[in-house]
């Protein structure tokens, strides 16, 4: 098949012919250097020197891409303006989307295809839901990490109680549900595209929460977001909706930007490979014959950067939280406590007998928050395994219950830690003080009694949650203390009603810090007592650590060296 076009290139028309034989496009055109350069940038772009014409592969992408050369159908959804169309909220929905939400629902609704890049606590799953109840499409597919799952369901349960299900609950009421959700993680999408035979039907309603988890081409996750994204328009042909969600809007490396907006729309990015991404946008040492193109790249150019954001356009829109939100600045407060002599000579000799780094930081973090793991060899499995705790008492237990007097009358606190072990103390701390504990981390999600009982379902759950998000604040539960490990309970969930994070301890994660601090910060929060962040310092090892996460540096940079100095005058 042969067809000709007409490119806009450079503010020129060029008539190009098209001729499809099998996987490639035979290209054909006057030269015309930028239109050259646009060719060249397509995926699997080839040269034919002999017969003095262009291949390039004949796919999705680069079938986009000339779109956007005649400024076809599809890429004027991304030139036309916002719909002003509006919300249809369910009966009974307390509140109304805020203005940037109401911008984020608009710009989904027009685009379809689109990346919605949102700082934590701005608001982007609400927007996103209320697009799915307002589409055609009966199944929503909503792909994310295993520790936003919580704040997905406490979304859903907010403002579409029984009218979004989902897919895994049994239902029961009066009204039947006319929408049905089905959430996953990146591990369960993975395996189950790998499975998925080409020409079965798929869902028309995706969203890929987190999406900078597809920031990595080579990623198998990746690839297959790539593959789901072809079958989608092989089969929808632009019906279908394809979200990405992204809590980071401005990430430091551009380069993370080109898998995410080739997923959700292919070809929208000019470069066909990230490689050729690299060579458009960034700086290379001249070459000198034999090093290879990745050693070469020095930075990115300001100046192109620039200009692909302003390309971007159509597909990303980004939104910060100082931009959506009038709020009070978060205070930062360090509270140093004083270790004993005895902690401190077995820190010392944790650095001087240790010959690992990673295992001398988490054995100096366990210590600091009072306690050792026990660990036993097991002959069955030929591993060392963990058989319980070891208690050794620290002076952040006693800060601890003097900050829970403190914010009694209040009733509600978060608090961090970055072990389980930590957890456990902290659970059994509140409880001692007639607390109710919602504890969120590796093994689940309860909630603990004073008296220690433990309860697990979904309706005690989401009710409690309702009294830390101040969507339901009844204050059934007089003194509540959510208490997690930042990295699973520090992502998709608001926790407006407490005034406190304290971080008993950190994780490893720089992102987990990053994003478990905003769970308090939203537009819901008592703006007039604002929001108070608390580190507890035992160690100075502790002091090293919430350092490098908040300047999202690598604690695995952290070496045997920098620790043994830390702890060089103790005798």
């Amino acid at each position: 098949m042969k067809i000709t076009l007409t490119c806009i290139v450079a503010r020129k028309k060029i008539p190009v012919e098209l001729t499809f034989c099998g996987k490639i496009i035979e290209v054909r055109f006057s030269y015309f250097a930028p239109m050259v350069e646009e060719v060249k940038a397509m995926k699997g772009a080839k040269w034919n020197n002999e017969l003095k014409y262009w291949t390039v592969e004949n796919c999705k992408r680069n079938l986009f891409s000339f779109d956007i050369l005649v400024r076809g159908p599809k890429f004027q959804r991304y030139l036309r303006p916002q719909s002003a169309m509006s919300p249809c909220y369910i009966e009974g929905t307390p509140s109304p989307l805020w203005a940037h939400q109401q911008d984020i629902y608009q710009f989904i609704m027009t685009r379809q295809r689109c990346l919605v890049g949102a700082e934590p606590r701005t608001g982007k799953t609400r927007p996103t839901l209320q697009a799915f109840w307002d589409s055609p499409f009966e199944d929503c597919v909503w792909v994310t990490t295993k520790s936003a799952e919580l704040g997905l369901e406490r979304e859903l349960y907010k403002w579409f109680p029984k009218r979004i299900l989902i897919s895994d609950q049994s239902y029961s009421g009066l009204v039947l549900p006319t929408k049905r959700i089905h959430i996953m993680s990146y591990d369960k999408f993975t395996s189950l595209m790998k499975e998925f035979p080409v020409g079965r039907k798929l869902h028309g309603f995706w969203v890929f929460d987190e999406c900078h988890k597809l920031k990595t081409p080579s990623a198998q996750r990746t690839e297959q977001a790539m593959r789901l994204s072809e079958m989608l328009e092989e089969i929808y042909d632009g019906k279908e909706y394809l979200i990405g969600l992204s809590g980071t809007p401005s990430p430091k490396d551009p380069s993370d930007w080109w898998a995410q907006c080739e997923i959700i729309r292919s070809g929208y990015i000019r470069e066909g490979d990230i490689t050729k991404f690299k060579k458009r946008y960034g700086f290379y040492k001249p070459w000198d014959g034999s090093t290879p193109a990745w050693e070469r790249f020095e930075g990115w150019n300001k100046e192109e950067i620039h200009l692909l954001s302003q390309r971007l356009v159509g597909l990303v829109k980004v939104y910060f939280q100082k931009d959506c939100m009038d709020l009070p600045p978060i205070r930062e407060e360090i509270v140093e406590l004083t270790p004993s002599k005895t902690l401190l000579r077995v820190a010392k000799m944790i650095v001087d007998t240790e010959d690992n780094a990673l295992k001398a930081r988490t054995r100096l973090r366990q210590i600091s928050d009072g306690f050792e793991y026990a660990t036993e060899y097991n002959e069955a499995t030929n591993k060392i395994e963990r058989t319980g705790l070891n208690f050794v008492g620290s002076p952040k237990i006693d800060r601890l219950k003097e900050d829970l007097d403190e914010y009694e009358e209040v009733g509600r606190v978060i608090v961090y830690a970055g072990f389980q072990g930590s957890i456990d103390i902290i659970r059994q701390t509140c409880n001692e003080l007639g607390w109710f504990v919602l504890q969120v981390d590796g093994r689940g999600r309860f909630l603990f009694k004073p008296d220690g009982t433990q309860v697990s379902d979904r309706e005690t759950i989401q009710m409690a949650l309702g009294e830390m998000d101040r969507s339901s604040d009844t204050h059934t539960i007089e003194k509540l203390a959510f208490v997690a490990e930042p990295d699973s309970g520090g992502t998709g969930l608001e926790l407006s009603a407490s005034p406190v994070i304290i971080y008993y301890s950190n994780s490893d994660s720089g992102e987990g810090r990053m994003q478990s601090k905003r769970r308090a910060y939203s537009n819901n929060m008592d703006k007039q007592r604002g929001l108070t962040i608390i580190d507890y310092i035992l160690l100075p090892t502790d002091k090293l650590i919430r350092d490098k996460l908040n300047t999202k540096e690598e604690l695995q940079s952290i070496s045997m060296g920098e620790m043994k100095e830390l702890f060089t005058t103790v005798s």
